[in-house]
């Protein structure tokens, strides 16, 4: 699959331990091997944003296991490299155990060669912390605890974050920062506040879910030797997931040959609109035609026809009759004609639930629902009799918790991954959950976190704009999740393309649409 070698792997912790155990365990990698190789590709990452290293003071904060092994290896090379190495750790180098340990023996055996460059101060009290004036580095190293995270650290490791995070020098975590779930992203204080996260194998997923991303700075993956295709298995595991690229994009994205048409390249139909809402229908339709659609034509109610169209001078624009249960007859020709269908953008809740039972009756392809769609379809997501075609819901966390059944408290940043692969294996859809970070999954478990994008996507309308990139996609023949997972991935570029070029709030739906264009200017040319 084209996600296998280009989207990137997110994983929980226990997703993560399964990876390296099967790398040692079963590809029979040492541990130590890819302690070292994660020690040493850290390093050279310190070198080359702090470089010149050589003769500046570095202190290193090592915990008692595997994290910690990671920081004595990059305590190694720094050394090597002319830095003056000051290893703080709750416990003298020959307390280490496992793998970590034979980085301590290594690091003690240096000590006479390294002489006064290299210090190891043993911090079981917070009393037994350097004063500030005596530990004044260039470079915090935090490789205290890692994905182990249970609970808020305690003393002393506390008062040693604390100390970092007021320090003025830059702090490089190792994997994760001490004190972040590297499940949920939530910050047990205090918590390291890094300017660089060197994360191993793979980003592990509490570092974009809730306050993650405002506690990791700059993220910088680095393979440690664990295989690739062992890393994107694990990505299907319960919790983890995807996250987009530009190239898992590109590898998606149908280009088009000589024999390409408006209709084998494919026609979405955008049905939506109330009077007033009447932009809604057409800014998804614009957005639909901005991801590659062939055709793309709106449906409305009769009353606002003329007023979508003397907007949308691009597409046909259709109508139903103001008796609500004709809509699907009224709209059977460009129904044959559609290979998706997106119902919802601007949709007046109160009369929706016709229009929507008879599209949905009267179609069989993809279809999206969105905004005033949404609620209708409640009943059929609950009913295991009535099995649905291949769906992409998009609610945002109000709606979402309105389908479920929730209270809209009780959905946090943290669960975002676990609900929407929940909820999508229990409704048999794809479910495209909004917000920061947007998260969609379909009823196997294959998901994908949105990693483009920011808050300039907090603005009434993106929602109408990411529907209508979905149908587009759709009507391209991707599969939902994949169709879903691009239209987040463009929508969130081109919101950065027009951040680039403006203050973000000042974007607008139509600003962010007609950037789509120029989001993916650093792309190959998708055209065959």
């Amino acid at each position: 699959m084209p996600e296998a070698t280009q989207a990137r792997p997110l994983l929980t912790a226990a997703a993560m331990r399964a990876a390296d155990a099967h790398t040692i365990d079963t590809l029979g990698i040492p541990g130590r091997v890819l302690m070292e190789t994660a020690g040493q590709r850290a390093a050279r990452i310190i070198i080359k944003e702090y470089d010149p290293v050589a003769g500046q003071p570095v202190a290193i904060a090592c915990g008692k296991g595997n994290n910690g092994g990671d920081g004595l290896v990059v305590a190694r090379v720094l050394l090597d490299h002319g830095a003056h190495v000051h290893v703080l750790s709750p416990i003298p180098a020959s307390a280490y155990s496992g793998d970590a340990k034979g980085n301590a023996q290594v690091l003690h055996q240096l000590a006479d060669a390294y002489g006064s460059a290299l210090r190891w101060t043993v911090v079981d009290t917070p009393e037994a912390l350097p004063d500030p004036d005596e530990l004044i580095p260039s470079v915090w190293v935090d490789a205290l605890l890692g994905t182990g995270l249970s609970d808020a650290p305690r003393e002393p490791l506390a008062t040693l974050i604390r100390r970092m995070n007021v320090h003025a020098a830059p702090t490089v975590a190792l994997d994760v920062p001490s004190g972040l779930n590297s499940d949920t992203g939530q910050a047990h204080p205090p918590t390291v506040q890094a300017d660089t996260t060197v994360t191993f194998g793979a980003e592990k997923v509490g570092l974009r879910l809730g306050v993650g991303p405002e506690h990791t700075g700059t993220i910088r993956t680095v393979r440690i030797g664990i295989p690739q295709h062992v890393l994107h298995e694990h990505a299907h595991k319960s919790g983890s997931a995807y996250g987009t690229t530009d190239a898992y994009m590109q590898a998606q994205w149908p280009g088009r040959t000589r024999q390409s048409h408006k209709y084998n390249v494919g026609m979405a139909l955008v049905v939506g609109g109330s009077a007033p809402y009447a932009g809604a229908p057409a800014m998804a339709a614009r957005a639909a035609a901005r991801s590659g659609a062939g055709y793309v034509a709106c449906a409305v109610p009769e009353s606002i026809q003329q007023t979508v169209a003397s907007h949308s001078p691009a597409f046909p624009v259709h109508a139903w009759p103001n008796r609500r249960n004709t809509a699907a007859e009224a709209l059977h020709d460009p129904l044959q004609k559609a290979r998706a269908l997106l119902i919802g953008p601007g949709l007046d809740p109160e009369a929706a639930a016709p229009i929507v039972h008879s599209l949905l009756d009267a179609f069989d392809g993809p279809v999206v629902l969105d905004a005033g769609a949404l609620h209708v379809v409640k009943e059929r997501l609950l009913s295991k009799s009535d099995t649905p075609a291949p769906w992409v819901l998009t609610p945002h966390a109000g709606e979402f918790a309105r389908l479920a059944g929730m209270k809209p408290a009780d959905l946090d940043d943290a669960s975002r991954i676990h609900l929407t692969q929940q909820y999508a294996a229990e409704w048999g859809v794809t479910l495209l959950l909004k917000g920061y970070p947007s998260v969609v999954a379909n009823p196997e478990g294959r998901t994908f976190v949105g990693l483009a994008g920011g808050p300039a996507l907090a603005t009434a309308g993106t929602g109408d704009a990411l529907a209508g990139l979905i149908a587009g996609f759709s009507a391209q023949g991707l599969p939902p999740v994949d169709a879903a997972a691009c239209a987040m991935h463009l929508g969130g570029r081109a919101a950065e393309h027009v951040a680039a070029q403006q203050d973000a709030r000042t974007l607008t739906p139509l600003d962010l649409i007609d950037a789509c264009p120029h989001a993916l200017d650093a792309l190959p040319s998708l055209n065959k």
